[in-house]
C-alpha cells in the first residue's frame, strides 16, 4: 500500500455479525489524500490507512502502518480487533466494541489514540504506546469513562 489512498470500509448503521474483514500482514507507507471521500469534508482532502466506518467484526493484524502528522492511521466506527500491529500515527476512535491489544504505537503529538464521546465498551490493553508527551494509558484520550485503557506500557 506504499503511495495508496488506503482502505476504506464504507457505512453500516447496524452491527452485521455475518460480514468479516480481515487485513493483515500488509505495509502501508506513504498514504496519499482520498479524492473520492471529498465531498464529505469540508474542502479538504482525508488521509488514512484504515478508515473504516463499518460496524462489522474486522481484523486488523500484524501489519506496519505509518502516516504523516495530520493522517490517520486508523479512523475506526464499531467492532474492530487490532492485534500485533506496529502504527506509527494517529487512531481515532468513534464507535463502540473495539480492541486494541498487543501493538506498538507512536505518533508525535500529544495523543497516539482518541477516543470520542461516542466511543464506549472500547478496550486499550497490554500495548506499547509513545506520544511526543504521554506515553503509556496516558497517551489515550478518552471523552467518557466507558472504556478499559490498562496495563498500556512505554
Amino acid at each position: 500500500f506504499k503511495n495508496s489512498t488506503g482502505i476504506y470500509i464504507a457505512n453500516e448503521n447496524t452491527y452485521n455479525n455475518s460480514i468479516k474483514h480481515v487485513i493483515e500482514n500488509s505495509n502501508f507507507t506513504d498514504m496519499q489524500p482520498s479524492t473520492i471521500l471529498l465531498s464529505f469534508f469540508d474542502r479538504t482532502t482525508p488521509t488514512f490507512a484504515i478508515y473504516n466506518l463499518g460496524q462489522y467484526n474486522t481484523t486488523i493484524r500484524n501489519n506496519q502502518i505509518t502516516t504523516n502528522i495530520g493522517s490517520h492511521a486508523l479512523y475506526l466506527k464499531g467492532y474492530n480487533n487490532i492485534t500485533n500491529n506496529n502504527i506509527e500515527g494517529f487512531i481515532y476512535i468513534t464507535g463502540k466494541n473495539n480492541t486494541l491489544t498487543d501493538n506498538t504505537l507512536k505518533y508525535n503529538k500529544t495523543y497516539v489514540v482518541e477516543l470520542t464521546s461516542s466511543a464506549y465498551n472500547n478496550t486499550i490493553t497490554d500495548n506499547s504506546i509513545t506520544a511526543s508527551i504521554f506515553t503509556g494509558d496516558r497517551a489515550v484520550k478518552t471523552a467518557n469513562n466507558e472504556n478499559t485503557i490498562e496495563n498500556n506500557t512505554i
